[in-house]
């Protein structure tokens, strides 16, 4: 009859069934996936723009130890509830009506990834810079013809930060990240704050 098994030889066959699964999650690899979420204005932003829509393209580097590399391709658009775009003068132009348009966002941005070589569940840190261009097209109904209708276009360097936990499925991986965005535009910076849920295989 075989007896008790010693707690050190359970020890030890845990930690070489777990090896293998430890080792894989540190091994380098190419992630490729997208990100869908929310974009929420922070700031003066959100005087003027409601939350929107935001999506994001990604290639990812992961290195042998903590650090990791992210490319992204980011678009994102919210619509307008107040004026956004100033006049020539510095002011914004006063509605006595309503306020329509959009902002849109196009940026290429370059980030880094620090998580910790867990198999499955990994928290992460990421944060980054990149140049974004913004456009709005803006409506003030009853304001002066001049700054009725408004549209601009500029490109500004911006910066990024935030967290996440990826969730590895075998070749699969799904995360979900919460970041805040600072954009450098003239006048007054274009901050939000995007929470989405991605994937990467």
């Amino acid at each position: 009859m075989i007896g008790p098994i010693p707690r050190h030889f359970l020890a030890l066959a845990a930690a070489l069934l777990a090896a293998p699964a430890m080792a894989a999650a540190q091994l380098p690899g190419v992630d490729i996936g997208a990100t869908v979420g929310a974009a929420l204005p922070q700031g003066g932003f959100s005087d003027a723009a409601k939350t929107g829509l935001i999506v994001n393209g990604l290639v990812g580097v992961r290195l042998a130890g903590i650090l990791g590399f992210r490319g992204e391709i980011l678009w994102s658009r919210s619509d307008l509830d107040n004026p956004l775009v100033r006049e020539a003068g510095g002011s914004v132009p006063a509605p006595s009506g309503d306020v329509s348009g959009r902002v849109d966002l196009v940026g290429g941005i370059a980030n880094i990834v620090i998580s910790p070589p867990t198999p499955t569940v990994q928290p992460y840190l990421i944060a980054g810079a990149g140049l974004y261009r913004r456009r709005v097209a803006q409506n003030v109904s009853g304001a002066a013809q001049e700054v009725q209708e408004i549209t601009a276009t500029d490109s500004d360097l911006g910066v990024n930060g935030g967290l996440g936990v990826r969730f590895s499925l075998g070749g699969f991986a799904a995360f979900v990240e919460a970041r805040y965005h600072t954009v450098q535009t003239e006048s007054e910076r274009t901050n939000f704050i995007p929470i989405a849920v991605g994937f990467a295989f």
